[in-house]
């Protein structure tokens, strides 16, 4: 087995904010979407709003990744752990930014239901 990876991370949400991204299965197709090669995620143990770990397998990738969340001043500290099978370090980052640019784009309505905003394209060229 691989050496176990890790990574830290701010975000500036609040934990309920990152805990919705990370186990909603709607907001977990929204932000892994850019990751086209992600063939199965499951949960493997939970802990409300503290802590989840995932069996990851991808093509270049079959790991357990456990996600923990501490509330800080102004937002949330994330940290990432893989215990890999299979390497896939260098792509792990882009998770956290897909994770962070999905966050900064979800609203969570009056209702509770989480509104993600896209950016509108031009449609038109000058």
């Amino acid at each position: 087995m691989n050496p176990k990876l890790q990574w830290e991370v701010y975000y500036s949400h609040p934990p309920s904010a990152v805990w919705r991204a990370l186990t909603d299965p709607a907001a977990l197709a929204e932000w892994l979407q850019p990751e086209e090669d992600v063939m199965d995620y499951r949960i493997l143990e939970a802990v409300e709003q503290r802590s989840v770990s995932y069996s990851w397998i991808t093509r270049g990738c079959d790991a357990v990744v456990t996600f923990e969340l501490r509330a800080v001043d102004g937002g949330t500290k994330l940290r990432l752990q893989m215990d890999e099978r299979k390497a896939i370090e260098a792509r792990m980052h882009l998770a956290l930014e897909w994770l962070r640019s999905y966050l900064e784009r979800a609203v969570v309505d009056p209702s509770g239901h989480t509104l993600v905003f896209v950016a509108a394209q031009e449609s038109r060229r000058s």
